[in-house]
């Protein structure tokens, strides 16, 4: 059996779409006006963002579901893209969307057309539709940011904490390392100062692999925070 996958994605007016496509040959069955039939698995995904760091997310609404089946005619190119807009038009959403699944629906049928000429087939399209945040700071507000600065730099300053490096290394998942200072390692999202300064320094890196000065993450996590700074990732006690 012919099995056919793509995946694409596309910016509508107001979302961005990303697009799963797979089809398998069917046998045509002589007795239905039918040739073909589409499953579809929509979803709706909000998203906070800090450059392409994903702060946040959750579903707008509950997943849909649809079925659209496709006689001979409606797999021409105009017909094909009203069928599709009849659907999003059920879904309450941008025409634009669907209809620019059109050429990739018709484009897998004829891949999937058997040797006599047949164009028996069913697809399932799984339809990602994201709406996305963007904020300018990586801190939940002003005020988060400017309790850190004024707790002091990540080379100088005293730290009065309560929670451990040995805590976060060995609770918390974090690991040591050391650096020789010659690596480009970018900046450390706490401070904004470079990780890599020309001398070797100990850093920590996170379990979800953004590294920080020691100072620096001992003094986010001892303001209540239980997140990585960078990508909001969420640590556990092991």
């Amino acid at each position: 059996m012919e099995f056919q996958r793509s995946s694409f994605s596309f910016r509508s007016s107001d979302y961005w779409v990303h697009v799963t496509l797979q089809g398998f040959q069917s046998p045509e069955d002589s007795k239905s006006q039918f040739v073909g039939e589409l499953s579809l698995r929509q979803y709706q995904i909000f998203q906070k963002r800090f450059h392409a760091f994903i702060l946040d997310e959750f579903p707008l609404g509950p997943d849909r579901y649809a079925t659209l089946r496709f006689a001979p005619r409606q797999l021409l190119l105009p017909e094909l893209r009203a069928h599709l807009r009849s659907l999003s038009s059920s879904l309450n959403l941008d025409p634009a969307i669907y209809e620019a699944l059109a050429p990739w629906i018709k484009s897998m049928a004829r891949k999937l057309a058997n040797p006599n000429g047949s164009m028996g087939f069913v697809m399932v399209a799984t339809v990602k539709i994201l709406t996305i945040e963007y904020v300018d700071q990586l801190f939940d507000d002003m005020s988060d940011s400017m309790a850190l600065l004024s707790i002091g730099s990540s080379d100088g300053g005293s730290t009065s904490s309560s929670i451990s490096l040995d805590f976060v290394v060995d609770k918390l998942g974090a690991e040591r390392y050391f650096e020789r200072g010659d690596g480009d390692l970018g900046s450390c999202s706490v401070c904004l100062e470079e990780l890599s300064d020309g001398t070797a320094s100990e850093l920590i890196r996170m379990p979800c692999s953004h590294v920080y000065h020691p100072s620096c993450i001992l003094r986010w996590f001892n303001m209540d925070k239980k997140t990585c700074p960078n990508c909001r990732y969420k640590l556990h006690v092991q």
